[in-house]
């Protein structure tokens, strides 16, 4: 899902995307590269998920795998 949405991110010239969320029944689930890995976070119903937090944890995950 997330390679399509850069292939198709990059056909239509939209940039490069860093992160695809999703909800199911109100549970959000963010998908994001970190260096080479693909991490996928679940969070809780009806909350948003902890953005600057996951930001951090992306960019330590990045720097470790690169």
């Amino acid at each position: 899902m997330f390679n399509r949405l850069l292939q198709y991110g990059g056909d239509l010239q939209l940039g490069e995307a860093r992160t695809l969320t999703v909800y199911f029944n109100q549970r959000p689930i963010r998908l994001f590269r970190a260096g080479r890995l693909l991490i996928m976070i679940v969070g809780c119903e009806a909350r948003p998920l902890p953005d600057a937090e996951i930001e951090k944890f992306a960019a330590k995950l990045s720097q470790a795998n690169t």
